[in-house]
């Protein structure tokens, strides 16, 4: 079971089972933002970066954040 609510987060379960629920949850935001109007291919790169940012360190996250100020 993943639970989220406000930024915090309850884990609960295999490794296996999570990693099911993160996918079934990841493709039910997508669904929404494609039925809010969201056009597929913002929503498809926007989906990807998350989870690319999601197993960054938070140093890594850091310098991300420092290269989009400089832009």
């Amino acid at each position: 079971m993943i639970k989220s609510n406000k930024g915090r987060v309850e884990l609960e379960g295999t490794p296996i089972v999570l990693v099911g629920e993160l996918g079934t949850a990841i493709q039910a935001v997508y669904q929404a933002l494609l039925n809010a109007g969201i056009d597929k291919t913002f929503a498809e790169k926007n989906i990807r970066k998350t989870c690319e940012l999601a197993l960054m360190t938070d140093e890594e996250q850091e310098e991300v954040l420092k290269d989009l100020e400089k832009k």
